[in-house]
């Protein structure tokens, strides 16, 4: 019981760098859902219907997915 300082400066030290890592994925999730909206509005405008288009829902799911992995390569 003689070390509970040690103990708690630990903790807290292991906490922070938790947090610090964390903040990492949080902004790495921003940007990719951030690519992933910009391109879904490109491949799908907000002005056209989705049904207006005449090619295949798996074919513009292609099409979102690779204008997404070129914004991010940006």
């Amino acid at each position: 019981m003689q070390n509970k300082g040690a103990v708690r400066a630990i903790a807290i030290i292991f906490a922070l760098i938790f947090l610090y890592q964390l903040s990492f994925t949080v902004v790495t999730n921003s940007v990719e859902r951030k690519a992933a909206n910009n391109a879904m509005e490109q491949v799908f405008p907000k002005d056209a219907n989705r049904q207006d288009i005449a090619v295949s829902e798996s074919i513009q799911n292609a099409i979102a997915e690779a204008m997404e992995k070129r914004s991010m390569d940006e």
